[in-house]
């Protein structure tokens, strides 16, 4: 479940320091970070939440990248994300007040946080794996997931 408002918000994303500029400036919206705080807190505090991230550093994908290192792939489906259209936001923006739980309750969530005032939408889904589903798009990141763990080592020999 992504909860909170993806934005076109990515000119200090990490995105924008490899790619270049890119996207609006972010704006602090201290209101929707308190709200979807609470959406995750209440979650923990009734179970309803087997992992919980914050989208600030890296986005949606680099808020999933250390589900992937733990072997699993993940599925997201662009057109559930709330708000941009465009398609680097939807990944890439680290705008305030979202993030990002595993959960078998969905509903859950979702009435929560339209009771609170934001949005909470089923993005994707969570099997076995080492990769990442983007829409109909399979991209293998057993490589990646390699070089992560075996980093230090190839670096010191």
């Amino acid at each position: 479940v992504l909860i909170g408002i993806t934005r076109d918000e990515m000119r200090a994303s990490l995105f924008a320091k490899i790619f270049g500029q890119y996207g609006k400036l972010p704006r602090a919206r201290l209101s929707e970070d308190l709200i979807s705080s609470e959406i995750i807190i209440q979650g923990i505090r009734e179970g309803k939440v087997t992992y919980a991230k914050d989208i600030s550093k890296g986005g949606l994908v680099g808020a999933l990248w250390s589900i992937v290192t733990k072997g699993y792939s993940v599925s997201i489906s662009t057109e559930a994300i709330y708000a941009t259209e465009d398609i680097y936001a939807k990944l890439f923006s680290e705008n305030g007040g979202r993030f990002i739980a595993l959960t078998s309750d969905t509903q859950f969530f979702t009435r929560l946080a339209e009771k609170k005032g934001t949005v909470a939408r089923a993005i994707g889904r969570v099997s076995k794996g080492s990769g990442i589903f983007i829409d109909s798009n399979y991209y293998d990141l057993s490589k990646e997931i390699e070089i992560y763990y075996d980093y230090l080592e190839r670096v010191m020999l």
